[in-house]
């Protein structure tokens, strides 16, 4: 309400007409939008000009069509029931009509939508104050250059990484699997979560918008353990809307342009300007920024399919060794077992999200994993992870963390070192939580 009266705050009873309907509404709308820009900063870290398009016709639809509509059927339901199921129907086909244009205006309105990257305590302090001052009247001193209190959200506040560090980030996608590594200056993504209903992917939800908060645009290596859907699922969202310079898989997709892939009951996913993929092997290695990458796994046909043709990548930074196995089982620990592939290691992403058809005794005794995170969905149909597989990892005493509890987990690498390691729900905690 105060914004309200702001705006409308020492303007005469000359606006009136078409001219001055139309600034009255203007300035209303603005008033309301940039209020609201650091409130939807830091809840969803992003905001969009969708919302001037989208109130321009909710409100007045909603106030004018909806709203009495539904008052009148509320008041018909105790003298006249026989007319207010009309008016109710009728209440209902408006939010039809108007939902439909809301999903049509963010169909097509995606790149009305901006986070900005690596916005911080700064940036988000000059917001405020941006929105505070806009509100003053006209005439006010200095009330023109409020402006340049936005600036500070065009330049990323981004943690650099030295040169032999890495930060390693286990996204929270649900009952999937994505994980950002990044190097001093290269990116890469470890798989790339599940799809979300019929036309769309976690990866719209959580993956792209952390990337784009860390100021991502280019990932100069994806890695696609397989083509299980909760692997796989956000490949097209991550194809389009980031440059892609390498896509490794561990087994062919139902894309169009992965090799070996034939028409089946997969959706297919049409990939614009997407590389030409190419396939996991055992002795792929390279180096960036003084930080190792290499495949250990699949090993040529004795790997199968399914789960056991996951890509199994292993990182050393510094002498701290991070494993990525996928959703590799028992067959498969076994065959690197038998080729004494596995070193120790500092951090382990667990095989296949905990199963119990991983993780097995031998494998976990070879290991000897100080941290260990489960990628989970909340109470999931699969009982991810195994109860079984929790001791087995609790036996050895290693440090245990869950995506569904934690959120994303972040672990930062530097002079050889785990040095911190962030729990999203517990940086981030809402009220509710």
């Amino acid at each position: 309400r105060r914004v309200l009266f702001r705006s409308y705050s020492g303007r005469g009873a000359g606006e009136r007409g078409v001219n001055g309907a139309s600034r009255a509404w203007w300035r209303v709308q603005s008033a309301l939008f940039i209020t609201s820009l650091p409130l939807l900063l830091v809840l969803s870290g992003q905001f969009t000009l969708l919302a001037l398009p989208a109130n321009a016709l909710a409100v007045p639809w909603s106030t004018l069509a909806t709203m009495p509509l539904a008052f009148a059927a509320l008041l018909l339901d105790a003298i006249a029931p026989q007319w207010s199921g009309t008016l109710w129907w009728l209440a209902d086909l408006s939010l039809q009509w108007l939902w439909r244009y809301l999903c049509w205006l963010q169909h097509w309105g995606g790149a009305a939508i901006w986070r900005p990257a690596g916005f911080g305590p700064f940036s988000l302090t000059c917001a405020t104050l941006f929105a505070a001052l806009y509100l003053l009247p006209r005439g006010t001193p200095g009330r023109s250059w409020t402006w340049l209190f936005l600036l500070p959200l065009g330049w990323p506040q981004l943690e650099p990484i030295a040169t032999g560090d890495c930060r390693i980030t286990v996204i929270d996608v649900g009952q999937g699997l994505s994980v950002l590594v990044q190097t001093a200056g290269h990116n890469l993504l470890y798989d790339t979560g599940p799809p979300f209903g019929p036309a769309r992917t976690v990866a719209e939800l959580t993956v792209a918008p952390l990337l784009q908060l860390r100021g991502i645009g280019q990932l100069d290596t994806v890695v696609i353990s397989h083509k299980d859907s909760d692997h796989a699922g956000g490949w097209p969202t991550i194809a389009a809307q980031f440059s892609v310079q390498r896509l490794v898989i561990g087994e062919a997709l139902p894309i169009a342009n992965a090799p070996g892939s034939q028409a089946n009951d997969d959706r297919p996913l049409p990939l614009p300007a997407a590389p030409e993929p190419e396939f996991c092997k055992d002795d792929m290695f390279w180096r960036w920024d003084a930080v190792g990458f290499k495949l250990l796994h699949p090993h040529g046909d004795e790997a199968g399919a399914g789960n056991n043709r996951s890509c199994v990548l292993q990182i050393d930074a510094g002498g701290v060794a991070i494993l990525l196995p996928g959703d590799i089982e028992r067959a498969a620990e076994q065959a690197l077992l038998a080729r004494a592939q596995l070193t120790a290691v500092d951090i382990l992403l667990a095989p296949h999200h905990g199963s119990r058809s991983s993780s097995t005794a031998a494998f976990i005794e070879r290991l000897q994993p100080r941290y260990v995170v489960f990628s989970t969905g909340y109470l999931n149909r699969f009982h991810h992870p195994s109860a079984a597989v929790v001791e087995r990892y609790n036996q050895l005493g290693a440090q245990l963390f869950d995506t569904a509890y934690s959120g994303a987990i972040t672990f930062v690498i530097e002079r050889g070192r785990v040095a911190q390691i962030t729990q999203q729900r517990q940086t981030s905690s809402h009220y509710w939580q």
